[in-house]
């Protein structure tokens, strides 16, 4: 019906790169949005996050808002394997 029934609120991911070094980025909405979705609803954003050695990987989850309800629930991410450009790389 293209009726609004979920918005993204937070976000959760704990990065780890290949020395073992962690990072945690917890916080609201992604890229200062608060993105509402539907059946087919599709959105995209890119970002980044700080890592002392070239690869890594993140998971996580966001945690989504049922508007007609009220009620959270967690979505769950698959890893995502990180692999950054060498700092003499150049576009």
């Amino acid at each position: 019906s293209g009726e609004v029934h979920y918005r993204l609120e937070r976000r959760k991911w704990l990065i780890t790169d290949t020395a073992g070094q962690n990072s945690e980025v917890d916080g609201e909405g992604v890229v200062g949005q608060f993105p509402d979705f539907s059946k087919g609803t599709v959105f995209e954003y890119a970002s980044c996050c700080p890592m002392r050695e070239r690869v890594g990987e993140m998971r996580g989850e966001f945690l989504m808002r049922d508007l007609r309800t009220g009620s959270a629930f967690p979505v769950r991410c698959p890893t995502i394997y990180l692999d950054a450009f060498p700092p003499s790389s150049r576009f």
